[in-house]
């Protein structure tokens, strides 16, 4: 299903001929689509077609050159700081405390919110991200799958509106790519909104309502 604005009034997300140029390269084309809460919203397109940018642009973290962005119906970048506690953002790297297990760090997140609020338990989140035999671990100490699942049940136990997400498939195996899409189909059915870049034709199929697929670069 393509991306639409026709219901922007009641969207968490829009963008409207949203585009970024920096210097004499256009980074990102002019991009459109309305997001309505519990819905996800895949982005596909070759690398420099400028997934990256339009994450930036919805986590607040980047301002357009054209167009605009917003989160919760405020500017997104008003939004990162109005809004901080219903945004969650998963970009890049995952920031963690060295001397915390894993559990520990659940149990952080937790203690931030009221329990009514929070989407799942800590036991929960543990279970659900395959994560129970390493509850007691390091996050140093764990695998590649296993730290980008950590960093998903981080991302996902708080009880965000919108969730930003750049290829949550990276370094999971087959099983762990079904409790991502587990884990994440749990968020769209709590209300919350997902805006994910992805390569993972599984993940599209399993999680995306609508897809938006950018084009490369004229000179990409």
């Amino acid at each position: 299903m393509s991306p639409s604005v026709d219901a922007a009034s009641n969207a968490a997300v829009t963008a409207r001929s949203v585009t970024v140029t920096r210097g004499t390269v256009q980074a990102l084309r002019a991009t459109t689509f309305a997001l309505a809460p519990g819905r996800c919203l895949a982005v596909t397109g070759p690398n420099g077609s400028g997934k990256t940018t339009l994450l930036a642009l919805v986590s607040g973290h980047a301002d357009p050159t054209t167009g605009e962005v917003e989160v919760l119906g405020v500017p997104a970048v008003r939004a990162r700081r109005r809004h901080a506690r219903d945004l969650s953002v998963l970009t890049g790297g995952f920031a963690y405390y060295p001397d915390l297990t894993v559990a520990e760090h659940l149990q952080l997140i937790a203690a931030s919110w009221p329990t009514q609020d929070l989407r799942t338990s800590v036991e929960d989140a543990l279970t659900a991200a395959g994560l129970l035999v390493v509850r007691d671990q390091l996050p140093e100490e764990l695998s590649s799958g296993e730290s980008q699942m950590f960093a998903l049940a981080c991302a996902t136990m708080r009880p965000a509106r919108v969730l930003v997400l750049d290829e949550p498939e990276q370094r999971l195996d087959a099983t762990r790519r079904a409790q991502c899409i587990a884990v994440l189909s749990r968020v769209k059915h709590d209300g919350c909104a997902i805006v994910m870049a992805t390569h993972s034709e599984q993940l599209r199929e399993a999680l995306a309502d609508q897809t938006l697929t950018l084009q490369a670069r004229d000179d990409a």
